[in-house]
C-alpha cells in the first residue's frame, strides 16, 4: 500500500500513509508536495498516520530535511493537521517538530477526538487542548520585537531619570 494523496476537496488535501512504506515512496510523496508548494495556491493539510504502528526512526533525518526544504518555498499553507492514534508515533512528531519548527500553524490531534477536533480547527476555534506547534519567528519579526522592548526601555529609563532628579532638585517639577 502506498501513500495516498486526496485532493477531492481543494484547497484541502488529505494524505493517509498506510503502516509501512518504502523510502522511495517517501522520496516521491515529499517531491510531490515540495513542487505543489511551488503552485500560488492556499493550502490546507491533514496528514493521517493513525496507520502507523511504529515511529519510523530511520527517516527522522529525511522528515526534517523536508521540512527545511518546504520552509524555502513561499507560505501557501495555512495550517496542517496530524490525525494520529500511537504514543510513540506522536512522540515521534513532536520531536521532529520541535527539532524543526514548522512553516505553518500545525495542530497534532488524535484519532479518537478527530471529528470535534478537526471541526474545531476548521472553524478557526481550536480547543486549548489541542496541541499545536508554531512556526519559528522570522528575524524581522523578532528585531521588531526587539527594538519595540528597547524603545519602551528607554522611555522607562528616561521617566526615571526625570524622577529621580525631581526628587533631589535638579529640575522643576513641570506638573
Amino acid at each position: 500500500m502506498s501513500i495516498n494523496i486526496n485532493k477531492d476537496h481543494f484547497p484541502l488535501i488529505t494524505i493517509t500513509f498506510p503502516e509501512q512504506f518504502i523510502e522511495e515512496e517517501l522520496d516521491n510523496f515529499f517531491s510531490y508536495i515540495l513542487n505543489l508548494l511551488d503552485e500560488e495556491n492556499e493550502y490546507k493539510f491533514i496528514i493521517f498516520i493513525d496507520n502507523i504502528k511504529k515511529p519510523p526512526f530511520k527517516y527522522r533525518k529525511k522528515v526534517i530535511d523536508f521540512s527545511k526544504n518546504v520552509k524555502k518555498k513561499p507560505n501557501y499553507i495555512k495550517y496542517t493537521v496530524i490525525v494520529n492514534n500511537n504514543s510513540l508515533v506522536k512522540n515521534f512528531i513532536r520531536l521532529v517538530l520541535n527539532i524543526e519548527r514548522p512553516k505553518s500553524l500545525t495542530y497534532l490531534i488524535d484519532k479518537k477526538n478527530m471529528e470535534v477536533e478537526l471541526k474545531e480547527i476548521m472553524t478557526n476555534k481550536p480547543s486549548k487542548k489541542i496541541l499545536r506547534f508554531y512556526p519559528k519567528k522570522q528575524k524581522n519579526d523578532k528585531l521588531k520585537e526587539d527594538i519595540d522592548q528597547i524603545q519602551d526601555f528607554k522611555k522607562e529609563l528616561d521617566n526615571l531619570e526625570i524622577e529621580i532628579a525631581e526628587k533631589h532638585g535638579l529640575v522643576e517639577n513641570t506638573l
